[in-house]
């Protein structure tokens, strides 16, 4: 593929042009990222398969090659719940190399750096309970460089993502998450319960930390309610979260206005065709 059209947005883009609509962050030296504009990419080719394997395993392989910027890969096991076996785990590894120049020969134009990599660890485990399913997941992304996936293209497929949040970005991170889901069976309500603690890198180590956001708890409800009859189609959702900053933010507005220490509620409805 060599054009994209990122969500909130109704045009398509060449692959280097469609990287960098929305914010840009710093580079690791802390000035800010230069690559609006001046990534050079002839298209992304992606790869993958899902197997279902014997006792209910389920294998996952991809690889995302995005041309002369970088490549990403992901493995990830899932055993998969059932009536006779209710509790379930996974794990997830993912690694992303730099291909070339990162997307431009002057480095602090770069997407990503050619002095970084990237390695993710992730893992969970949950049980299903009646009209319940809960679940403990944890996210690690190493040392070795920032995960970055443009956030143009979508979201983080970490287990320990939660609506309104992003990894994307960071390394030296740990997350931990509890999720809760809770599906009716004689009316047409789900509802999404999560707390988060993510440990991010400090909001001044720009190695680490991309958008300089402040280690933060987040709690979510995401609730959907489908309608039937003549209204068979529609779905009702409500969604607020909140996020609290727990890393230093050295009392500098730019560290946490629109990044912690908010909230945010969204009423939508949509109409499933």
């Amino acid at each position: 593929m060599n054009r994209f059209s990122p969500r909130s947005t109704v045009e398509w883009y060449k692959t280097g042009e469609s990287i960098g609509i929305y914010s840009v962050g710093v580079n690791i030296d802390g000035a800010k990222s230069g690559y609006k504009n001046e990534l050079s990419s002839r298209g992304v080719a992606l790869m993958g398969t899902e197997l279902n394997l014997k006792n209910n395993f389920q294998l996952q392989v991809w690889n995302q090659y995005v041309d002369n910027i970088f490549n990403s890969s992901l493995v990830q096991v899932d055993k998969i719940p059932s009536t006779s076996a209710p509790y379930y785990y996974g794990l997830q590894f993912i690694r992303q190399n730099v291909v070339n120049n990162g997307g431009n020969e002057a480095v602090e134009k770069t997407y990503f750096n050619p002095s970084q990599s990237s390695l993710v660890f992730g893992t969970r485990i949950g049980r299903n309970a009646g009209n319940w399913d809960h679940s403990f997941n944890f996210t690690r992304i190493t040392k070795q460089g920032r995960y970055l996936m443009p956030r143009e293209w979508g979201r983080d497929p970490f287990y320990t993502f939660l609506l309104g949040e992003r990894n994307e970005g960071n390394g030296d991170l740990n997350a931990y998450v509890i999720k809760s889901k809770y599906a009716a069976k004689k009316i047409l309500l789900k509802i999404n319960l999560g707390v988060g603690y993510y440990d991010l890198a400090d909001v001044k180590d720009f190695a680490m930390n991309k958008y300089s956001f402040p280690g933060y708890m987040q709690y979510n409800i995401d609730t959907r309610y489908a309608f039937s009859g003549f209204w068979k189609g529609w779905e009702a959702q409500v969604i607020y979260f909140y996020k609290d900053a727990v890393g230093d933010t050295y009392n500098d507005p730019k560290y946490y206005i629109n990044k912690a220490d908010m909230g945010h509620f969204n009423l939508i409805l949509n109409f499933h065709f």
